[in-house]
């Protein structure tokens, strides 16, 4: 798995740097699925899958298994020791008694805030005020990850009192380059430690903002930080 933030660098004769990011503070994650491909079977199954998706025409749900839960390792490890718990985060207020499922990264320097879209079905966990909710109290829309509270049992509700939990997927596509992987593959099916990787590319969802917009901002700094 790879995280690129697509940052342009100008350095002047001082020193002294101007950095800008194009893609949002989270990034945008690339993955390349060749591994767990053992045999002709196997090129044979996925090459199935990429014609259903027309190529890289259409996106799909990917498990990214070193980050696919809101606890704090990003993972669920199966013997209890850690569990999605409904304390691992505000959800983002979106309007009325509508949130927004996200996953926060933070240390004591910095905090970044990741909305999830791709909920896995009946994952989750929410609270309001510490109290966690049954599933009749509220209701929650996989696809987008928005989480509308259902009950006033609990009213009022402030900033910050509703929390959640979740393990959620990665919208991803197929990269372009994916056409020539399996061209190769078609002739080396027995071989597959000859095969180029089969990358994969996050489908971020479309904002209504300028192309030239700078999500991650832009420092200058003299390289001495």
């Amino acid at each position: 798995m790879e995280v690129s933030y697509d940052t342009r660098i100008t350095t002047l004769e001082n020193g002294i740097e101007t950095r800008m990011s194009k893609y949002r503070p989270e990034g945008r994650r690339k993955y390349n699925v060749l591994r767990g491909i053992a045999k002709g079977e196997d090129v044979s199954a996925l090459r199935n899958f990429f014609i259903l998706r027309q190529g890289a025409l259409n996106s799909f749900k990917f498990k990214d298994w070193m980050d696919y839960a809101t606890t704090q390792t990003g993972t669920v490890f199966g013997d209890g020791s850690v569990q999605v718990s409904a304390f691992d985060g505000s959800l983002s207020l979106l309007f009325g008694r509508t949130y927004q499922m996200v996953k926060v990264y933070s240390d004591s320097a910095r905090t970044i805030t990741r909305v999830l879209t791709k909920v896995k079905p009946n994952s989750e966990e929410v609270a309001v005020h510490g109290n966690i909710l049954t599933p009749s109290e509220y209701t929650i829309n996989n696809e987008t990850g928005e989480v509308t509270i259902v009950t006033t049992a609990f009213d009022p509700i402030g900033a910050g009192s509703v929390t959640a939990g979740c393990e959620f997927y990665v919208p991803v596509r197929f990269a372009e380059s994916t056409d020539q992987a399996f061209s190769v593959a078609m002739q080396a099916t027995d071989n597959t430690q000859s095969l180029p990787g089969f990358e994969l590319i996050e489908d971020v969802s479309p904002l209504a903002v300028s192309q030239d917009y700078q999500f991650g901002g832009s420092q200058h700094l003299t390289g001495l930080t």
